[in-house]
């Protein structure tokens, strides 16, 4: 029989909002001011406030998901949980210690920006399994960008790309930011067009389906990612050792990555399992390289 003097595990909410970083910044983002992040950050158990990672982590995904986040409930010093704009609630960290592929299957939030993404042509050898970006919750993508197909559809909307129409998803300002590196590479196009075979045909952007090989929901799916004309990709070829990717690497212009990287996109030629094709609409992950803060170790 329970006694009604039993003290009950605390469960509280805090309400959070956006600290400013100057730099990448997704368009549903509430401003306000920097102090404001921090009050909230000094409500939460001494435990929670000396975690640095888990702070920057905070920030990024507000700085570049605010409107889709309602929230921060911590049901224990070590069980924080987001609160989304639909009630629900996704785990920060769930402590398990897991290798690469456990991450790519079982990802909590903290998971998904353990790895470091680096922006530009990456300068040396990528490491095994080192693939800033691939790591994603799926279920906090759902409540952003949709659930189920009618949802996704309801919200891709069809964008002006260097002059070739295709379909992106508009909320939380990706199609937008998908219109503005269109706009760049228009004029990159215009200095050089030797660099038009690297970017056409498109390969394809929406496209409800799984990532080859697995079960997870590719981020096509969402609409939040686009495959260009040329390179190449892990499972169509052999395995490369590091000095070949890197020559890989090396050889892809410069400015087509840099276009996409400036509007928050993530580009798939620096993961060592390569898909030299594929940018992804990533805010966070630049928002925290430009943080330059320690990372949660792999």
């Amino acid at each position: 029989m329970n006694s009604p003097n039993r003290l009950k595990p605390a469960v509280f909410l805090v309400f959070l909002v956006v600290l400013l970083i100057p730099g990448v910044r997704a368009a549903g983002a509430r401003e306000t001011a920097p102090t404001a992040f921090t009050a909230a950050m000094d409500k939460l158990p001494d435990s929670l406030k000396q975690n640095n990672v888990l702070s920057t982590d905070l920030k990024v995904l507000l700085q570049t998901y605010g409107s889709a986040i309602r929230g921060l409930e911590v049901a224990s010093p070590s069980r924080v949980y987001l609160v989304m704009r639909d009630g629900q609630k996704i785990l920060y960290d769930d402590g398990r210690t897991k290798s690469f592929d456990e991450k790519l299957q079982h990802a909590d939030l903290k998971d998904m920006l353990s790895q470091p993404y680096k922006p530009g042509i990456p300068p040396t050898m990528t490491p095994p399994d080192q693939d800033p970006g691939r790591i994603r919750v799926g279920a906090f993508f759902n409540v952003v960008y949709g659930a189920d197909a009618s949802q996704v559809q309801d919200n891709l909307v069809p964008v002006n790309f260097a002059g070739v129409r295709t379909s992106f998803n508009s909320q939380n300002g990706a199609a937008s930011a998908l219109a503005r590196v269109g706009e760049k590479l228009s004029q990159v196009l215009a200095r050089d067009p030797g660099l038009r075979p690297y970017l056409f045909p498109l390969g394809g952007s929406y496209n409800r389906r799984s990532i080859a090989g697995t079960d997870r929901r590719s981020p096509h799916s969402w609409g939040i990612a686009l495959d260009l004309h040329k390179g190449g990709y892990w499972r169509w070829g052999k395995t490369l050792s590091p000095m070949e990717l890197l020559a890989l690497q090396t050889a892809y212009p410069r400015e087509i990555v840099a276009a996409f990287e400036a509007q928050g996109f993530i580009w798939g030629g620096k993961w060592y399992h390569y898909d030299i094709m594929h940018f992804e609409y990533r805010p966070e992950l630049l928002a925290k390289a430009q943080l330059a803060v320690p990372v949660a170790r792999p």
